[in-house]
This record gives structure tokens, sequence and C-alpha cells, in this order.
């Protein structure tokens, strides 16, 4: 583990000043208590020492992995054994004597392998020149390149100690090079790991030998969890099955066993700071004669008309419902059971599955087409009242009926009381759109007009009726040279500043309706409108 190999160099290092000074002591370290963020952990841990009664008696706590040392906090648990107990807190990075020492050592033990490798070659140099020099002897009796093999081999059968001598040094030479490249990557790696390392001991004076414990609290950032949701709706009834569940994972470089876990909805190193309004300036810019664009803009539709099918599974294991711990400014669900979960190392995705809650919620299913972009109706979920569910972001996996639909993002920033969820795209509720009429003519002598009549076929060819909400939309006027009239809308509700048309339509099995719309554009006769 990496807080006990650094906890051993430690050990290594002052064990032979432990016998000149004993009052150093090393505390016996557990994880008592954490509450875990989306992005960060909050670490309570105990530390028991054993006090000799010595004055300025040291007492080392663990190495801390990715901790804010701004928030490391050092308390003595109230005892008998505390009492006339006194102490002084230190914490520090660890780039102090440790970490020179350690790079000092390994710089000096590349330099004496760099010096053994200088020599190797230099021998293994003097070899070859020499083996170059009996070749050359022997160069006037070459006469084709199978001679020059013979020759070379009488050479090897003549002086073998001479070729032994230069395998040895190659096979030397690579295992220098081997050393060289560990001791290279050990020396890069101590900036880098001990950047990430936080020492804290503390001065105690105490009037005896006793046995005491303290608790030392602080925020790192080096765990998180997500929450992740199963939601199982069924179509005989209107409610639906929420599992509500979250994958935890640490690597504080400390083993969770038995520990008492939150899971917080809270960011604790963004404090939001209040908004400040400052004066608002009224400009104006005198108007330049320009030539005017008649247009007309038309919104776009934004409607997720498919749902992701890759189905992600976690391991862990499941724990029994949390319990809910809601304050003004926080939100937290207490797990019932300790939780036990190893840190990660590096590259490492060990997660921990446990249950937030379950609960049989309201819900209530109907349809929604948009025929302009698709010709495809969406089955829909709709839980009212959503917000007393305290869901944030994540991953949802959709059941109906028993059977998977797939996976997606559930996103919980909206303002609707409604939270509208996606089900499956229903092919016997058929929806097809056409034009009807798209012609311009002129009205006066300064204006002309285009007209435009869209028709949308429904029809529901399920055994039980349905409930369908179709959206269209017709196009605004940009500009107040342009005219927008809303000719015939087959009872939608319309909405004049976005141009949306929604129809509420109740289809009873095999039930066919068609509805139609159409609006008139006039604009200068001069002027080309587009939308």
């Amino acid at each position: 583990m990496k807080h006990f190999g650094l906890l051993a160099v430690a050990l290594f290092v002052g064990g032979g000043a432990a016998l000149a000074a004993p009052a150093q002591q090393f505390g016996i370290a557990r994880v008592k208590r954490v509450k875990v963020y989306p992005q960060g952990v909050y670490v309570t841990m105990s530390v028991k020492a054993s006090l000799k009664g010595m004055p300025q008696e040291r007492v080392l706590f663990p190495d801390l992995w990715y901790a804010d040392r701004e928030t490391v906090e050092i308390r003595l648990v109230p005892t008998e054994q505390s009492e006339g107990v006194a102490f002084v807190p230190e914490v520090s990075p660890a780039t102090q004597a440790k970490n020179v020492s350690m790079y000092r050592q390994r710089v000096s033990r590349r330099n004496v392998k760099l010096e053994a490798l200088g020599r190797l070659r230099s021998d293994s140099m003097a070899i070859e020149r020499e083996i170059d020099f009996l070749k050359a002897q022997t160069a006037h009796a070459w006469k084709s390149p199978d001679e020059a093999k013979i020759v070379e081999k009488w050479i090897r059968e003549r002086f073998p100690d001479l070729y032994e001598r230069q395998r040895r040094i190659c096979e030397s030479i690579g295992e220098q090079n081997e050393l060289l490249a560990e001791d290279r990557r050990v020396i890069e790696s101590i900036g880098r790991d001990y950047s990430r390392v936080t020492l804290v001991w503390a001065w105690v004076e105490a009037p005896g030998p006793r046995e005491v414990e303290f608790e030392l609290s602080y925020y790192a950032d080096a765990a998180e969890w997500k929450p992740i949701y199963y939601f199982r709706f069924d179509s005989e009834r209107q409610q639906a099955e929420l599992d509500y569940q979250a994958t935890v994972r640490q690597w504080t470089g400390f083993d969770w066993n038995e520990v008492e876990t939150a899971l917080s909805y809270g960011t604790p190193k963004r404090l939001s700071q209040p908004k400040r309004l400052y004066r608002q300036i009224a400009g104006y810019r005198p108007a330049v004669p320009v030539e005017k664009k008649r247009r007309v803009d038309i919104l776009d539709l934004d409607v997720e008309q498919s749902l992701a099918v890759d189905v992600t599974r976690f391991g862990g294991t499941y724990v029994a419902e949390a319990e809910l711990a809601e304050t003004e400014a926080d939100v937290s669900y207490l797990l019932p059971e300790p939780l036990s979960l190893v840190y990660s190392a590096d590259g490492d995705r060990t997660y921990q599955t446990v249950t937030v809650y379950k609960d049989t919620i309201p819900a209530s299913y109907d349809y929604e087409a948009t025929p302009k972009i698709s010709d495809k109706v969406l089955m829909m979920a709709r839980i009212p009242d959503w917000q007393r569910l305290r869901l944030r972001g994540g991953r949802m996996n959709v059941f109906y009926d028993g059977r998977m639909l797939g996976q997606s993002d559930l996103s919980v920033n909206t303002v609707e009381d409604t939270l509208s969820i996606p089900l499956t795209e229903e092919p016997r509720v058929a929806v097809e759109r056409s034009e009807v009429k798209n012609y311009e003519k002129r009205v006066s002598r300064s204006e002309k007009e285009r007209s435009c009549v869209y028709e949308i076929r429904i029809r529901n060819n399920r055994d039980f009726p349905v409930n369908l909400t179709v959206k269209d939309q017709y196009p605004v006027a940009s500009t107040d040279e342009v005219e927008v009239s809303l000719t015939e809308s087959s009872g939608a509700q319309a909405d004049a500043d976005s141009g949306m048309l929604t129809w509420k339509l109740q289809l009873d099995p095999g039930e066919e309706r068609i509805l139609r719309f159409g609006y008139s554009v006039r604009y200068p006769k001069d002027g080309t409108v587009y939308f």
C-alpha cells in the first residue's frame, strides 16, 4: 500500500534514531468514518498512541495521500487517560529531508552505475579493436565471402577467451542499462509522488505513561460516488419501481474496513459567492440607411428520438437502504451498514455498489410525436412531483414490463414539475405529415402573401386507447415588415411567441384522425421570405 510504503521508509530511516530518542511514537491508525462527495471525501481516522510520559514526545500519523493540507485537523478524544495531555500538531508536505535524502541516494546509485557502464563500454571497444586487428592481419588471404567466414571461424576457435569476454561484457552492459532505466523511473516518480503526500505529527506532553486516541480529519480529492438508477415501469399499473443505487470508489491509500459512510450531494470546495448587479447603461446608435432584409425566423425543435442501449455492469455488494439526513446546507444519505472498500491503485477501477433507497412512485404513460422531424412515435413515462425523490444527474437503466429498454443519462436540470423519461418507439401508433398547399400570390400593389397548409394523419393501431401529444410549428416574424397569421389549427394550443402548436389527443383503438394547420406570410413585394 502507498501509505505503508512511505511509512516503512520513515520507520527505516528513523529506526536507528529511535534508540537515541525513544520519545518518538508511531500511531496505530484506522479509518473511522467518511463523508463521500460526488468528487472528494472527508475522512476521519482514529489514531491510537502509547505515550511514555516523556517531555516533547512526538506521535507520527500515517502519510495522507491527496489531502488538502489546509483542512487537516487533529483532536484528542476525551477519556480518563487523556486528562492532562497537551499536544501541538504540525502538518508538512512530503518534500522535506526524507524526499531529498531518497533523491540523493538514487542519484548517487545512478552515477555509480553510469561510471561502471562507461568502463564496460571502453572494454568492449578495446576487444572490438583487437578482433578487427586480427581480421585485418588475415585479410590478404580472403578471396571470397565464404573464405572470409572460414577465417573468422578460425579466429573464434584460436582466441575463444577473447570472444567470451566480449559476450560477458555485452550482457553486463544490458543489465546496467536496465538498472539505469529503473533508477530514472524512481527518480522521476519521487517528486511526482511526494507532491501528493502530506506528513502529519504532533508534539505531545503527558503527565505519565498512558494510552490515548486522536482523531485525524481531512478532505482529499481521493474518492467519488455516482448515482445509478433502475426505473421499472409496468403497463398494468400507474406506478413504477425506482431502485436508486450508488457506485463508490476511493484511492485514499487506506483500505476502508467497516467504515461509517455517508454519501453527500454537496461540493465542499466550491463555495458560491453572492452575485452583484452593476449599473446598466442604455446606449443609443443613430440609424444608418441600409437595405433591410426581410426574413422569417423559425425555431428548431429539440426532441430526443433515440435511447442508448449499451449496458454497463458494476460489481459490488448491495446493502440495506440509506437514511436521509437533510439540512439547509447539505443533503446526505447515511449508509445503515459500515462500508468495506479497498483503495484503488493507479489505473484501477474498484467500485462498491450500495443501495441508497427503493421506492414505488406514481407514473403515467402517454405518447409523443414530432412529425416534422420524425415519423416515429415515442412512448413516454411521466413522473409527477419528482423533486421529492432528491435525484441528481446520473446513468439510468429503463425497464418496461420486465424488459430492459436501454440505458441513458438522467438530467435533472429542469424547472418542470413532471419528469419525462422516453421509453421506446411505438410502431403501432402511426403518424404521417404531408404538405397540402404551398403557393405565393400578390395581395396588393406593395405586398405579397405566401400560404402553406399541412396535414398530419394519425392512426391508433393498438387494441386500447392511447393519449398522444403531437407537436409542430409555424414561423414567427423577425421584423415588423413581415406579418404571419395562423389560418387554421384544428384546435391546437398555439404559442404566438414561439410558433409552437400542440395537440392533446385521446385515440380509441383503430381510430384515425387528421389534423390540418396552415399559415400565411405577408411581406413587401420586392423582398423575399425564407423559413
